[in-house]
């Protein structure tokens, strides 16, 4: 499954992330499938594109994220739903000189020609002419592999994220240290995994807590983005909940600008 991502998720409802989170720490099986080897970092994204909007134009996304001491660079294709799954290419590649040649020519596939003078590790040195951090955020991740029960082969990753957006300070300074607590869980595959394992452990963790998840077609990167306009907007401030969390209707009203 190289280069490719099928993945599908749901945003869990503000007041449920702890006990989400909690529940799939510890839960062994879910509907036929087991939970096996579990794992928790901590991520720093930071998204990119041209002064001109390229990526956003041509739906592409360029991140270079932050773990463990190390750097990834990561480009994404436009995406395609099926159900609630979404495909898209990925290519996901250790920060290196090579590493970077090669997302240089992908962009070029996609007909954005880059300079090879924007793009030279570290991360801090892709803010050049060529190309603009437009988005941050941080990431508690805690993951669990998937198989089906009787075979330990995973065929799916499950993460449960608690994310933290650093909304873009506006002319008024409306968000200047704003931080907006998100919580989500994604199911992607991996292996010989396909849409149906992702749609079915997607069905089996709606089923596990009723009332908590909420499908949702939007990238990470799309709520931050819609998170910028209501702050440029002045309105983030009447969405936010006590702790910072979005409220139900700042999540009403994300779907209404992306949709």
């Amino acid at each position: 499954m190289a280069d490719r991502e099928l993945e599908g998720k749901m945003i869990i409802v503000p007041a449920r992330i702890d006990d989400v989170q909690t529940g799939l720490k510890n839960a062994t099986e879910l509907s036929g499938y087991h939970l096996g080897d579990r794992s928790e970092t901590t991520l720093v994204d930071r998204y990119f594109d041209t002064r001109t909007g390229e990526f956003a134009q041509r739906r592409i996304a360029l991140r270079v994220r932050g773990s463990d001491g190390s750097e990834f660079i990561t480009l994404k294709g436009p995406s395609i739903a099926d159900g609630q799954v979404q495909k898209r290419l990925e290519v996901e590649r250790e920060m290196s000189p090579e590493s970077i040649g090669e997302i240089i020519a992908k962009l070029a596939d996609f007909g954005i020609l880059i300079e090879r003078v924007g793009l030279s590790p570290p991360a801090d040195e892709m803010q050049s002419h060529e190309l603009v951090e437009i988005s941050k955020r941080e990431t508690c991740r805690t993951t669990r592999t998937v198989s089906r029960v009787g075979d330990n082969v995973p065929v799916a990753e499950l993460a449960v994220d608690r994310v933290t957006f650093h909304a873009h300070t506006t002319s008024d300074g409306e968000a200047a240290g704003r931080s907006v607590l998100h919580g989500e869980v994604e199911v992607e595959a991996v292996g010989n995994g396909s849409v149906e394992v992702v749609t079915d452990v997607l069905e089996a963790l709606s089923k596990k807590f009723p009332g908590a998840l909420q499908p949702s077609p939007h990238s990470k990167l799309a709520i931050a983005n819609a998170l910028d306009q209501l702050a440029d907007s002045g309105r983030l401030a009447s969405f936010l909940e006590e702790g910072g969390s979005l409220s139900t209707a700042g999540y009403i009203e994300i779907d209404r600008l992306l949709n």
